[in-house]
């Protein structure tokens, strides 16, 4: 591009969709190729679950440099999650952020977190979140690939493994990876494995497992096999289990430009 000066000249108007998923390098390469363009770009940097991502700082930048001016719109209202699940995972952010964020959503169930310091104790508690009747999809988000390959084993035909491609079902238990839950909700989510070891209290595990949580609408179950991540903590807990009235509720932020 550089060398050349070769790109797409006719194009007025761009969108890009999960921008927090690019890189720096990936994002001068649009930028350059549409350079005539009017760029709009829509993300939440709260899940950038991947490492190397441009930060949202960085991607204005970029686009500065390139097109002269960039623009910023807060969308500060969630219209996924109950009050409770948003209560929950907006948690993880900033208090002044968490300050500024509405829902639309009524009141519903409260989070159900729970540690176990034995495994089959927590194998039992696992497969009864699994086999509690509800209605609509239930999703299991687990952190990794691998992990996904050993509950699966632990699980056996209680859930559908969900691999990048394959269709959802309407109803019933799925399996997946984060990576694949990513975009998408579930009317129950169970994180299986909100133990310390899988999500320390760095930034990218914060991004990680608030994208867990926030793909749930209704309800969601944090289990955790040894002791529970720091992120949620018996105070995370303790508000979950009395989460705040129904008129201040704390949902997700997303940032668009």
């Amino acid at each position: 591009l550089l060398f050349t000066g070769i790109g797409e000249r006719d194009a007025r108007f761009v969108m890009v969709d999960e921008i927090q998923d690019y890189t720096e390098a990936q994002l001068m390469v649009l930028a350059r190729f549409f350079s005539r363009a009017h760029f709009l770009l829509l993300g939440d940097e709260h899940q950038a679950i991947y490492e190397g991502t441009a930060t949202f700082e960085r991607i204005a930048e970029i686009f500065r440099a390139s097109h002269g001016s960039v623009d910023e719109c807060r969308l500060l209202t969630s219209y996924r999650s109950s009050p409770e699940i948003t209560e929950l995972f907006c948690g993880l952010l900033e208090p002044d952020e968490r300050r500024r964020l509405t829902s639309v959503q009524r009141a519903g169930i409260a989070p159900v977190i729970r540690a176990f310091a034995e495994k089959d104790t927590y194998l039992e508690a696992l497969r009864a979140a699994v086999a509690e009747p509800g209605e609509g999809l239930k999703a299991i988000v687990a952190e990794s690939d691998a992990r996904v390959s050993w509950l699966s084993k632990q699980l056996g035909d209680a859930a559908t493994v969900i691999r990048s491609g394959t269709a959802l079902p309407a109803e019933g238990v799925v399996l997946l990876p984060l990576r694949v839950a990513k975009g998408l909700e579930f009317d129950h989510v169970i994180v299986p494995d909100a133990q310390a070891e899988v999500y320390p209290d760095t930034p990218l595990a914060r991004r990680r497992l608030y994208t867990a949580l926030s793909r749930a609408m209704h309800r969601v179950t944090v289990l955790a096999q040894g002791p529970l991540t720091p992120m949620l903590g018996p105070a995370r807990a303790r508000r979950a289990a009395h989460p705040a009235a129904p008129g201040r509720p704390r949902p997700c932020s997303c940032r668009e430009w």
